[in-house]
């Protein structure tokens, strides 16, 4: 297909589209206080791109869950799935990335064969319902793939007495790629292409949502605009990470605020994701 500079200004409408819808309701596009992944530690965690003509951009983040599933949040294989419809650009120029330190190579680039929304997906004025959504990769990147929770994994940590606030906080890792924020005062500073990780201190638990206390003044770091999709881990007693929430939305413009991840242990969420696994 020969690209003109009709598909340039569609790939940039789309793109502000984006950012308008995404304002309005304060989606997670990257990790504030954290560590760049420069040993390659969370080397199933990868970047959603779109590659065109005049450069390829960061869309959101996710996580590799088998040989060609890549866990991500509704939300981006939604806006994904519109803007291909509205012929903004192809399946073809949607890609995805495992360099830790650099997204936008193309030499790292993944294709992609289809991208998947969970059907009880919903956007509210504040956050996204069944936030969960799969990319589905042309070939197996032959990267080992993040344990997932099982169901109810999170409410079995509370009831066992493990997730705690105070002196003994409980925490949890996040990743993805993107903006940072740097304290003080509140900067939102756009990333560079490289994976990011930090601990992000429990705050509570709800039927569907894991919250997090990322304000700075607390010392630990979280989501913000770049990590949508991003995994949120928890390390048992073994040291193995698990999987548990899909990053998905924070509660301040400048992400010194609470952040939510969608919980992966629902048993709708994780009947998506099994079908998902057997289908492809």
């Amino acid at each position: 297909m020969k690209i003109n500079n009709h598909f340039r200004r569609s790939v940039l409408v789309g793109f502000m589209a984006l950012a308008l819808l995404v304002s309005q309701f304060g989606q997670a596009l990257a990790i504030t206080f954290g560590q760049v992944d420069a040993a390659n530690q969370y080397s199933n965690v990868g970047a959603i791109m779109i590659s065109t003509p005049d450069g390829n951009f960061e869309f959101c983040s996710g996580t590799l869950i088998g040989d060609r599933k890549f866990l991500t949040a509704g939300h981006c294989t939604y806006f994904l799935n519109n803007f291909i419809a509205a012929g903004f650009f192809g399946l073809s120029n949607v890609k995805v990335s495992f360099n830790p330190i650099d997204d936008a190579q193309p030499a790292s680039f993944w294709d992609v064969e289809a991208l998947v929304t969970h059907p009880d997906f919903m956007i509210t004025t504040a956050n996204a319902y069944a936030d969960i959504g799969m990319v589905i990769l042309s070939q197996n990147p032959g990267i080992s793939p993040a344990d997932l929770a099982s169901v109810g994994y999170l409410d079995q940590l509370k009831e066992n007495g493990a997730l705690v606030q105070g002196q003994s906080q409980a925490s949890f890792t996040v990743v993805g790629y993107g903006a940072h924020l740097s304290w003080p005062p509140p900067e939102v500073a756009p990333g560079q292409g490289e994976r990011y990780f930090t601990d992000a201190l429990y705050q509570s638990l709800t039927s569907k949502w894991l919250h997090y206390n990322q304000n700075p003044v607390v010392g630990k770091g979280g989501i913000c605009f770049g990590d949508s999709g991003g995994p949120t881990f928890w390390t048992d007693s073994d040291g193995r990470r698990i999987l548990v929430g899909v990053n998905s939305w924070v509660g301040a413009v400048n992400c010194n605020a609470n952040g939510y991840s969608y919980r992966v242990d629902l048993p709708e969420i994780s009947s998506f994701i099994q079908t998902i696994l057997n289908q492809y």
